[in-house]
């Protein structure tokens, strides 16, 4: 087996051959396991060396064993799909399906049996009833073995799009769709409701809608945002299938509603909170408070020091700042900031207590950082952690699919290695759960740096581009390269693994991942303003004797505006469990600005998917250097295609950012971006060039190759779309306000809510 992993074909037969020498006429306990060991290593050996004439003899050794009718059930079934293989090697495709039809005969449940059917008849094109077999055998694969959604799943649902009235295959997907569990489904939702569009009139958009009926009763939050976002791309659309999946969408809803009334109360609301927000309203209603706060007087005064804590916690700039115009802020926010911090100060916080306040009179003012119930993909995003299935970290699957909603409680560092951390979940059925995380090896080799996904040496050669640029605009932006990081399960406290190295950072990232600046300034003008255009006894400094107007007369704050200008601050207070200092916030801010611009530049020249960047991709510190967010840069998307919106900005993305960071650094490192790249442009195509080929090289499907011709055709199409979107936003001796145009027209795509409610799912949280 080693020697033919390392690619040794000659010395891993030999060795074979002299262990079936050994063992021919041996009869021990055991023997009959080996022989069954040998069988199954040789043949991989045949059909992994190509050679025809070494699979002939294979087979052959095969047919003349005469032990093997002394074989059980199963053992008989494994070398029978084996033997299949090798004919579906050698060419002998009807061989091939006998084969594996007598392997099913013998052992049903033979998952090896029915994937290797199912690709051997998905090669059939223009056979309906050979693709009809195909579709039954891959959902009886994907039932015995889930990891093989991955594979058959996505070429099932495409393959009933536009299908007929009385299709075979149609008929195949009704009868053992159900044969797949339902978690399965839920990461194809979209496809199912594309399904109830542009699927077949009768079986298949009925199945569809089976699937979605029984995927909202289980997974009611997930599936009511991307039924909700569906919906509403089908409100306008006239013509009878959209009409009639409107009508399925709105039942899925419904039985949401019905099963769940809670979950629909806070999607609603958070549906609410990520909807875009003109600047000019955010302005106006955040002015409005803070003139109302500076007429209402305070008696006693706080102190100096206690007010500059409470300006700090409510995300308002206090530095180089008159105090006196937040002095008001202690009457709101002091009775909701005591609940907080006696929440944040608790041994064990746990998603009990947070249901405790979110019963309180204070409710509607703290939905969204602590909405954990709402993240899709999310592992380690934030305070009040959903722990999710993902492909990337396996081991977390048992405590997603048993828990799903865990909170930190704490880390540590191991005694025998301070570079290995350990991370403290509690579970909402009360228990600890310890994991440590360690950064991946591969074969004993040191860890290989990547970003989150993204080819390691491409964003080395641009950030090599970017350290080219002298603008100090750009505060030095970089795209972070990480280790891969496993999350391993710990049977206590006590245990840990001697490993030298992780990926440090990771519960920091956690504890500062919701820091929120206001810039404040224009707002604290507008105040004055307003109080200077309306004179009378409302309008006073607060040197006035206290008590001089009655609370009567004191205009009343709205409790929308209250919500969203004031006690915005207060929510990520009460989301941290450990603050980090106002100066450090506003630098986390304008580098996580910095860091987003450069991303979504790069995400728009390179044509790549703007969803990539997901929260499970999204790490924010005060600690790391560069380690902003991280998004994948696939270069398999590179070119692929003009997407509408090249990046996404939501409104509580802004709110986060801030409004002078989203306005003021990101369009002036997107700028920057494009000019240091311009400077260097054929250099920049040049890397783009090498890591395309390399990548449609590598990711190919071995059915059939493209052609060296085929190859650079597309290389060439797709530099053609990166050159064009460079060139959009920047070029050689432009002009820097036709490049500020261009880049504020982009950011306005992108923050345009019916785009993004068409395009995007509601689920699609990076800010989180």
């Amino acid at each position: 087996m080693a020697a033919r992993r390392l690619g040794l074909p000659l010395v891993a037969h030999h060795f074979l051959e002299n262990y079936a020498v050994d063992r021919r006429t041996e009869a021990y306990p055991g023997c009959q396991d080996e022989r069954v060991w040998s069988i199954v290593e040789g043949t991989k050996l045949a059909i992994t060396s190509g050679d025809a004439d070494e699979q002939r003899r294979t087979l052959a050794a095969m047919n003349s064993a005469s032990w093997i009718d002394t074989l059980g059930m199963k053992q008989v079934s494994h070398i029978v799909c084996l033997e299949g293989n090798i004919h579906h090697g050698l060419g002998a495709g009807a061989s091939a399906e006998q084969l594996y039809s007598t392997s099913l005969a013998l052992d049903p449940t033979s998952t090896d049996a029915w994937e290797n059917l199912a690709t051997l008849l998905w090669l059939r094109e223009g056979d309906p009833p050979a693709r009809a077999a195909a579709i039954t055998a891959a959902l009886q694969a994907v039932g015995l073995d889930t990891s093989l959604g991955y594979t058959f799943i996505p070429r099932i649902l495409r393959d009933l799009m536009e299908r007929g009235e009385n299709d075979s295959v149609v008929d195949a997907f009704a009868t053992y769709a159900t044969e797949v569990p339902l978690a399965v489904w839920l990461r194809w939702t979209p496809r199912l409701l594309e399904l109830l569009v542009d699927g077949s009139e009768a079986e298949a958009s009925r199945c569809a809608k089976k699937l979605l009926l029984a995927l909202a009763a289980e997974y009611p939050q997930r599936v009511y945002y991307r039924t909700a976002a569906f919906a509403a791309q089908l409100a306008d659309r006239e013509d009878a299938r959209s009409a009639r999946a409107h009508a399925v969408c709105q039942e899925i809803i419904q039985t949401v509603e019905r099963a769940t009334p809670e979950c629909v109360e806070f999607s609603k609301a958070l549906l609410e909170c990520v909807a875009p927000q003109p600047l000019e309203q955010a302005a106006s209603e955040a002015a409005e408070v803070l003139s109302a706060i500076r007429r209402r007087p305070m008696n006693p005064l706080p102190f100096p020091d206690d007010l500059g804590l409470l300006a700090s916690a409510a995300g308002m700039s206090v530095e180089k700042r008159d105090l006196t115009t937040l002095e008001g802020l202690e009457s709101f926010c002091s009775e909701i900031l005591s609940d907080c911090k006696k929440y944040q100060q608790e041994q064990q916080p746990s998603i009990a207590h947070f249901k405790a306040l979110r019963r309180s009179h204070w409710r509607p003012h703290l939905e969204v950082p602590w909405l954990a119930v709402c993240q899709n993909r999310a592992l380690l995003s934030g305070p009040g952690i959903a722990v999710a299935e993902n492909r990337a970290f396996p081991t977390l699957a048992g405590v997603a699919g048993a828990l799903k909603y865990v909170t930190p409680a704490g880390s540590g560092r191991s005694p025998l290695s301070p570079k290995v951390r350990q991370i403290t979940l509690i579970g909402s059925n009360g228990r600890r759960y310890y994991w440590v995380s360690r950064t991946t090896r591969r074969g004993g080799r040191a860890p290989t740096p990547r970003l989150s996904g993204g080819p390691g040496q491409f964003v080395g050669a641009l950030n090599g581009f970017l350290q080219k640029s002298n603008d100090p605009t750009t505060y030095s932006p970089g795209l972070a390269r990480l280790h891969c990081v496993d999350m391993i399960p710990l049977p206590s406290k006590d245990c840990w693994l001697e490993e030298s190295t992780c990926a440090t950072g990771w519960y920091t990232s956690i504890q500062q991942s919701l820091m929120e600046v206001l810039d404040i300034d224009s707002l604290i003008a507008q105040c004055a303003l307003r109080d200077s255009s309306n004179p009378g006894p409302r309008s006073y400094t607060f040197i006035t004797a206290p008590g001089t107007v009655a609370p009567s007369d004191l205009p009343a704050i709205p409790a929308t505006v209250l919500k969203e200008s004031v006690l915005r601050g207060c929510r990520a207070a009460y989301g941290l469990a450990g603050g980090a200092s106002h100066a450090a916030a506003s630098q986390l801010s304008e580098e996580l600005a910095s860091q987003l611009g450069l991303l979504s530049a790069v995400g728009f020249i390179l044509g790549t998917d703007p969803m990539s960047c997901q929260p499970d991709q999204c790490i924010f510190s005060t600690t790391l250097p560069g380690s902003m967010p991280v998004s994948s840069v696939t270069s398999w998307g590179i070119g692929s295609g003009l997407h509408p919106i090249p990046f996404r900005f939501t409104r509580g993305l802004c709110e986060l950012l801030g409004d002078r960071n989203w306005s003021t650094v990101m369009p002036a490192v997107m700028i920057a971006l494009a000019e240091c790249l311009v400077d260097y442009k054929e250099s920049f195509l040049d890397v783009v060039r090498l890591e395309l080929r390399s990548q449609l090289a590598s990711t190919s499907t071995p059915l059939r190759p493209p052609t060296p011709v085929e190859v650079t055709a597309e290389i060439e199409r797709r530099i053609v779309l990166v050159g064009q979107r460079l060139d959009f936003i920047a070029q050689p001796g432009g002009d820097i306000r036709t490049y500020g145009h261009h880049v504020a027209e982009l950011i306005e795509k992108a923050r345009n809510g019916d785009e993004i409610a068409a395009v995007a799912s509601y689920d699609w949280l990076p800010w989180l």
